[in-house]
């Protein structure tokens, strides 16, 4: 069967869907991408010949900051969706986050949820982790990993020339933060167990743009606290990601919550190893050499897991890394949602 796939995400910046696509393209589907959903879209694409309706992200479809705008959106994507229900048409959700980073509208964003999980044809998840938080809608719930970017970004340098490129001595270990500086993220808890750290030579690199200006502001009164560390408070390109990654001995991802986490698959992806907490994927993707775990809001093993960071064989950890994320090619994970889509009616 030649599926014929609409992939629905507004989410710029993460390439994921953009893989996905080409993955169910080499795979044989036809898909296409749109930053949307509305009647009158849905009505052009079902003309089109229509099999799937795969969206990501529904936070992001309907966000604004009024709550009654938000409101209104969910609800038109909602009744949509439903059309989609009776012509015939699979709905499919990926469930990147249960609940919403910053919880600004936190009553609408669990209904909007509960309604989408009762009108999709199927959930996918990335991890068993996330299926058992979906367990009154087993049926429906069906795993495929999150898939690899190697190659979805530059990666051409290596460890002496991107810490140059950076201003880094060869010496003392790097620790990285990188993505969007967010207070679910946990950087507070970070920089306080960073200043436990007793390393001169060692430093902490946070790049990533600020949402909020208050919390930039916070952030950047903490980091004062401590020479060690350098604070990029801005995006980083795609060709910049390289030299944070390559330069660093470990990716930082102190969160508070989790449900999928792109941003240890792009270090994994780099050949970066983690540091997270024992939630969520964390400990599957930590596994095998790949990263270590401390315990959730624990400044003290955080603090623990940032000095084993320098006892750890950095050659290893990159070979380990890499393996694993060379088992995550798109196409394969294609073909799996393929099978998923088909099975489900």
């Amino acid at each position: 069967m030649n599926d014929r796939i609409l992939l629905v995400s507004n989410v710029q910046l993460n390439p994921y869907v953009r893989l996905l696509a080409d993955g169910l393209q080499a795979a044989g589907a036809s898909v296409r991408l749109v930053s949307g959903l509305s009647l009158p879209s849905l009505l052009v694409n079902r003309r089109r010949g229509l099999d799937v309706i795969h969206l990501h992200w529904l936070e992001l479809l309907y966000a604004s900051p009024r709550p009654i705008v938000s409101a209104w959106r969910l609800g038109m994507i909602l009744l949509t969706l439903a059309a989609a229900r009776v012509w015939g048409i699979k709905v499919v959700y990926t469930v990147h986050n249960l609940a919403q980073h910053e919880r600004r509208t936190p009553r609408l964003n669990d209904w909007g949820n509960r309604a989408l999980f009762r009108l999709a044809t199927a959930l996918h998840v990335h991890d068993a982790v996330t299926a058992r938080a979906l367990a009154p809608w087993a049926s429906k719930v069906y795993i495929v990993p999150h898939g690899t970017y190697i190659g979805a970004y530059p990666n051409t340098t290596d460890r002496a020339a991107a810490r140059a490129r950076l201003g880094l001595s060869d010496a003392g270990v790097v620790y990285l933060f990188l993505g969007g500086v967010r207070p679910y993220k946990g950087l507070e808890l970070l920089l306080d167990a960073f200043r436990t750290v007793d390393d001169p030579q060692a430093r902490l690199l946070v790049a990533g743009h600020a949402h909020r200006p208050d919390y930039a502001a916070a952030i950047a009164a903490l980091a004062d606290r401590d020479v060690r560390v350098r604070l990029l408070l801005r995006h980083a390109p795609d060709d910049e990601l390289q030299f944070f990654f390559q330069a660093s001995d470990a990716c930082l991802l102190p969160y508070r919550a989790v449900t999928t986490s792109g941003a240890a698959l792009l270090a994994l992806s780099f050949g970066c190893p983690i540091v997270a907490p024992r939630l969520g994927p964390f400990p599957e993707l930590a596994a095998d050499g790949r990263g270590l775990l401390f315990e959730p809001d624990s400044v003290d093993d955080l603090a623990r897991a940032l000095r084993v960071v320098c006892q750890v064989n950095h050659a290893a950890a990159q070979a380990a890394c890499l393996a694993y994320a060379q088992t995550l090619a798109w196409p394969t994970l294609a073909q799996a949602h393929l099978a998923a889509y088909q099975a489900r009616r």
